[in-house]
């Protein structure tokens, strides 16, 4: 009897057993999802100047997410002394939003740097939904900074050609440096007999460059560098060091003339004949059309 009690107790015990291992498991909380955005107050600002930095968090989740904080963050040119709730930690309830003014000032670097910059990600201690957006960058504008650049193009069969210091690099490449936000020009120059090229008193701060290739070259440039950029910093010199590769270029092709003797029929017109005839098209060799792409940049502060 006591056998079947312990056999009956067993069978209990595995039939139980499986119908929890076939419950299906509680459902996770859903997380809290935020955003982080944000500006300064202007565009454009001088050494030394006080700015306000305008922060925006909002919960875009129904229900409430509980301490959200710091997680990191970077700044250059723009000092803040204090990031308040920002730092210490706050809650949102559901669909709320909080806007937060940070006050800070512009300082010597962003001269040099010619710009200002605030980076940092927020996050939440049960974790984020989605936390992609909780990272904010904002920039502005410092005048004031005024440095040099120069580089060197010279030729070679890769993009991991290095300079030789006795090189002759590729002459008669014309170099301009534009404003990467509005494309203006802010200054031209070409390269010398060496492949070199210089230009001084540039507006500190990032420069895109554009060059017009002699014919048979191309800039050879790495996967995601392009277009070419530099920064210029203030009181500084940016040094490039920038390959070309020697490409053919295509000769000049004439299209065959049409066959002699054709002629459109004479209608009788007192017009006179009308001589039908192939156009003879020329096609001119203009050379390649370069469109000047980043090989590698060397900044040598």
């Amino acid at each position: 009897m006591r056998a079947k009690i312990a056999l009956l107790g067993a069978l209990a015990g595995l039939f139980v057993g499986g119908l929890a291992a076939a419950a299906p498991a509680a459902a996770a909380e859903p997380l809290p999802d935020i955003a982080v955005t944000g500006s300064f107050d202007k565009a454009t600002y001088k050494v030394d100047e006080a700015f306000v930095l305008t922060v925006k968090v909002s919960n875009k989740s129904s229900f409430a997410a509980k301490k959200i904080h710091f997680l990191g963050g970077d700044s250059g040119g723009a000092d803040i002394k204090d990031f308040g709730v920002l730092q210490t930690g706050f809650d949102l309830a559901g669909g709320e939003t909080k806007t937060f003014a940070l006050d800070g000032v512009t300082t010597a670097e962003g001269k040099k740097l010619g710009k200002a910059f605030v980076a940092f990600e927020l996050g939440i201690d049960a974790g984020d939904a989605h936390p992609d957006d909780n990272y904010l960058t904002v920039r502005a504008a410092v005048t004031g900074g005024i440095g040099n650049i120069k580089g060197h193009i010279y030729p070679g069969d890769s993009i991991s050609s290095p300079a030789e210091s006795d090189q002759i690099g590729v002459p008669g490449v014309k170099v301009e440096i534009l404003d990467p936000a509005t494309r203006a020009v802010l200054g031209q120059a070409t390269t010398d007999a060496t492949g070199h090229f210089a230009l001084n008193g540039l507006r500190a701060g990032e420069v895109e460059l554009r060059f017009v290739m002699p014919a048979g070259w191309q800039i050879l440039s790495g996967e995601g560098q392009d277009p070419v950029r530099a920064l210029i910093l203030g009181d500084d010199t940016a040094d490039l060091d920038i390959v070309a590769k020697k490409v053919p270029v295509p000769s000049a092709s004439v299209s065959p003339s049409p066959a002699a003797g054709s002629q459109l029929p004479i209608t009788g017109s007192n017009t006179g004949l009308i001589v039908g005839g192939g156009v003879l098209a020329v096609a001119l060799g203009t050379g390649l059309v370069l469109v000047a792409r980043r090989r590698r940049i060397v900044l040598k502060a």
